[in-house]
């Protein structure tokens, strides 16, 4: 890199080289559809080579969802009571993710000056609240 901005990712050379089998760090990402888009499931979600869990990190995680897509790939088996541990490092992940995000969103990794173009949404925790009134 020329600066010194994070690097958002991994290369893919060595997976399109077919020197990499598995993905060396999990795949962070958010919706920022609405909950209906999503079929009222959480928005923060976290993939890595066998489990996807996801959650929108309320205090309890009574929301949380964790997949085998290995063994489970159409989602119908919630694995959230039997990898709470996982949940667990999952949700540390993500907060780091987010506030990274956050940063990057108003300007942090640039040395010039900045505007964001909207406010940074913030993850609320309050999904079931919000599901049961859509």
């Amino acid at each position: 890199m020329p600066d010194h901005r994070p690097i958002d990712g991994i290369s893919l050379l060595p997976t399109i080289e077919g020197n990499v089998t598995e993905r060396p760090t999990p795949i962070p990402y958010r919706f920022n559809s609405g909950k209906e888009a999503m079929f009222h499931a959480p928005t923060l979600a976290m993939m890595d080579n066998r489990y996807k869990c996801l959650t929108n990190l309320s205090d309890d995680g009574s929301e949380d969802l964790c997949f085998d897509m290995i063994e489970d790939g159409a989602e119908t088996v919630n694995l959230a009571d039997e990898q709470r541990e996982r949940l667990g490092q999952t949700r540390e992940s993500l907060h780091r993710w987010l506030h990274s995000c956050k940063v990057s969103h108003n300007g942090g990794d640039y040395d010039e000056a900045f505007e964001p173009v909207a406010s940074f949404e913030e993850v609320t925790g309050d999904w079931l609240s919000r599901r049961n009134r859509n």
